[in-house]
């Protein structure tokens, strides 16, 4: 189990994605809450960190309507909102929804927030209400990397590394990967 989950830590900085692990791992009498972190003392403007993958149809598009018609389905701009919805509880509260009128839609309201504590006051709050986003770097090796980093960070937290010794590790891999693989792709 996860070092939260079975009681190892006390505490875990997470995102809503990870509800579904609460649901299906975590013991039956397990209790916690949701929280925002606390920004800095005088910081006027609220920011959060999301992955932000959007869905985009290029300029020169062989069929903008047809790829239109898919993300507007998939987002929820148009189409079926239960549809949209069952994409929240396939994995649950994995994300937010591109629009926040998803939040008076009754099912979405049952079957998404209702089953996911602070998702809705403190995770779609934090989504709608930011002054900014910052985004992780998008580059063509980011599977890897972000395993490696999830890899030397679990490492970090159960005691077997320090944070500077598993961060040069983490930089001096990834660097050496996305090298390799520039040098590969050049055109």
């Amino acid at each position: 189990l996860d070092p939260w989950l079975s009681g190892l830590r006390a505490t875990n900085v997470t995102g809503p994605w990870h509800f579904n692990t609460i649901k299906n791992f975590a013991p039956a009498d397990f209790e916690y809450t949701v929280w925002p972190l606390p920004g800095p003392e005088g910081q006027e403007t609220k920011g959060m960190y999301t992955y932000g993958d959007g869905w985009i149809i290029p300029v020169g598009s062989q069929s903008p309507s047809a790829a239109w018609e898919i993300i507007s389905t998939m987002t929820g701009a148009t189409g079926s909102r239960d549809v949209y919805t069952s994409l929240f509880t396939t994995w649950q509260c994995v994300n937010g929804p591109v629009s926040r009128s998803m939040e008076e839609y009754p099912a979405f309201q049952t079957e998404v927030m209702g089953e996911c504590p602070g998702y809705q006051e403190v995770f779609l709050t934090d989504l709608f209400d930011s002054d900014y986003y910052l985004y992780p770097p998008k580059i063509p090796t980011s599977d890897s990397y972000a395993s490696l980093l999830g890899s030397e960070a679990q490492k970090v937290w159960l005691g077997e590394k320090d944070v500077e010794s598993a961060l040069n590790l983490v930089q001096e891999q990834a660097q050496r990967e996305l090298n390799t693989w520039l040098e590969q792709n050049q055109s």
